[in-house]
């Protein structure tokens, strides 16, 4: 962005944002701030993989919101932190900058990392407007079983 004046504005994540910002690209606020609720985090699967593997699916979804929890434990912030430093190959401070962002609790990852349908609906209108389309539901897109039957796991 710096040598194209062409782009006049984009939306990045930590640690993009931060290294923007560093050298002097000016921020324009969050994503939620300028649309609303805004589910920016998903994963997903064909429906017929997820039938087919659903043990495995189940798995990965407990291991992932282990993970999560872990990661969102104040007590684990310095650990936390550290991980980032190391896995991005990151200065501690923008580490640090990173897990801030990760644990708002206003824009943050959510909690069980629980799917916001208004935030998902803002996504699929994005991209339907961009191809000129009326989006479908959100709920269309979903199988929450597969969740369910991790937070029941974890649960235990």
């Amino acid at each position: 962005m710096r040598r194209d004046s062409s782009v006049a504005a984009a939306v990045l994540n930590p640690p993009f944002s931060i290294h923007a910002q560093r050298v002097g690209l000016r921020d324009m606020g969050t994503i939620v701030a300028a649309l609303g609720l805004y589910q920016g985090f998903v994963s997903y699967v064909m429906r017929a993989w997820a039938r087919a593997n659903a043990e495995t699916l189940v798995a990965y979804i407990a291991a992932y919101l282990e993970g999560l929890r872990w990661a969102r434990d104040p007590a684990n912030r310095p650990g936390a932190i550290a991980l980032y430093a190391e896995r991005l190959a990151l200065p501690r401070d923008i580490a640090a900058e990173i897990y801030a962002a990760a644990v708002d609790p206003a824009e943050g990852l959510a909690a069980d990392a629980a799917v916001d349908l208004a935030g998902l609906a803002t996504v699929l209108r994005l991209r339907a407007d961009f191809v000129g389309k009326t989006p479908a539901a959100a709920e269309t897109y979903l199988d929450l079983s597969y969740y369910r039957g991790a937070l029941a796991e974890r649960a235990e």
